[in-house]
């Protein structure tokens, strides 16, 4: 409940322009929340990110070792984003065009690109 509610007053608050109604909006929200349904909404949240590493290392356990650590070093850099989408010929992630050969390997399925 806690999650709808924030997406919910989110929307609210990025949907209008006055200063005043945002203030009001989360006001609300934080007037409506338990202190007991935060804390439970914590520790559950907690719980799933503990399932997603275990998880994650899993998976990363399977990926060769030099393309990991590069990965890992530009998610690092990059402030938690390691790869992105190339659209219209420009990567969505620094906004840089990309040079037509490389398009062109992506779009054969040449994947094991790793880019800086």
């Amino acid at each position: 409940m806690l999650l709808f509610d924030l997406v919910t007053t989110s929307r609210r608050v990025a949907a209008t322009r006055s200063r005043t109604e945002k203030i009001g909006a989360l006001a609300e929200l934080l007037r409506r929340l338990a202190p007991e349904e935060i804390a439970a909404e914590v520790e559950e949240l907690k719980m799933s990110i503990q399932r997603h590493r275990v998880e994650r290392d899993r998976e990363a356990a399977s990926i060769d070792d030099v393309l990991l650590q590069r990965y890992d070093m530009i998610f690092r850099r990059r402030g938690g984003l390691a790869v992105a989408v190339a659209k219209s010929g420009t990567c969505q992630g620094c906004r840089m065009r990309l040079p037509p050969q490389l398009l062109q390997q992506l779009g054969h399925g040449v994947f094991d690109l790793v880019l800086r």
